[in-house]
């Protein structure tokens, strides 16, 4: 409800007729109400008739302006470009993803399959994988082995062969010629060019430490050498006959456990059926002994 302010209520009283003492309580109430419903009657503001009018015209112009720029923008479109190459590709051609199947409109040579042996099988779960894996194709470098089966010679004649592609000049290769694997090499870039071509010969992965401590073509024929299997202890104390004529000294070729030792005096059958009826383990797992308790006491 409204509120009138002080200064209406006052003009209210003084615009209300005055009543006589004559007047019934009923109609001074009639009146009374009458002037007060006057005064609590407001409307919104309404802009005139000749404003609404322009103001719809205006719109109508607005709406006609934009349906012209629409058909004039979409009429410099090229209707081709817009065409579908295949059914149910409702896009421009230059968008078509790669590897897409082509039409024989666009291949000459297209042969239109008659058996379904060699054909992609759509559908499968691994047909989804492949269509919806966003992972990148990642191509790395070839495997690199860390050794390989080179003999000395061949080794050399592959370092030799590699800082010839290297990029050295005339008196260089003469000089290269001459002193074979004694040949030096200092420059930091011959170094790293005659890496490169090492590893595509070779397949090997030289180290950057080995690189830059590298001085002639020997020391690079080293690091493509495969290494030599490491030699037993045993092997080579047997290859000593003196130490092998001591009486006190025995060599075997695999570790040695007390187990070893109590059955080369015989004892290790007593020790074994007593632990298996003790129920103590023997070698730590598989136990299957009876606690103590005899076959016939299991049978009773």
């Amino acid at each position: 409800m409204s509120r009138i302010s002080t200064f209406g209520r006052a003009v209210s009283q003084l615009a209300t007729p005055s009543t006589s003492s004559s007047t019934c309580r009923s109609c001074q109430l009639r009146i009374s109400a009458a002037s007060q419903q006057r005064q609590l009657q407001t409307s919104a503001a309404r802009p005139a008739f000749v404003d609404r009018f322009k103001s719809v015209l205006r719109g109508k112009k607005e709406e006609e302006s934009t349906d012209v720029t629409t058909a004039s923008a979409t009429e410099a479109l090229d209707p081709s470009d817009r065409q579908p190459e295949f059914p149910g590709w409702y896009l421009p051609k230059e968008n078509i993803p790669e590897g897409w199947a082509k039409t024989p409109q666009d291949d000459s040579a297209y042969v239109v399959a008659t058996e379904g042996k060699d054909l992609e099988h759509v559908g499968s779960e691994k047909w989804l994988e492949l269509q919806f894996d966003d992972k990148p194709n990642y191509k790395g470098w070839s495997k690199v082995k860390k050794a390989n089966g080179l003999s000395p010679k061949d080794a050399g004649a592959r370092v030799i062969q590699a800082a010839k592609k290297a990029g050295l000049g005339e008196a260089r290769l003469q000089q290269l010629e001459q002193e074979g694997l004694a040949f030096e090499v200092n420059d930091i870039q011959t170094k790293f060019k005659l890496t490169k071509n090492l590893r595509t010969a070779t397949n090997m992965q030289i180290p950057d430490i080995i690189m830059h401590r590298a001085t002639t073509l020997k020391d690079f024929q080293q690091a493509i050498l495969s290494k030599p299997k490491p030699k037993k202890l045993s092997k080579d104390l047997l290859a000593n006959s003196e130490l092998m004529a001591n009486p006190n000294l025995q060599v075997r070729g695999r570790r040695q456990t007390p187990i070893h030792k109590e059955r080369a005096v015989g004892r290790w059958k007593v020790i074994e059926e007593e632990l298996v009826n003790r129920g103590l383990p023997v070698f730590g797992h598989g136990i299957k002994a009876d606690r103590g308790i005899s076959r016939d006491d299991q049978a009773a």
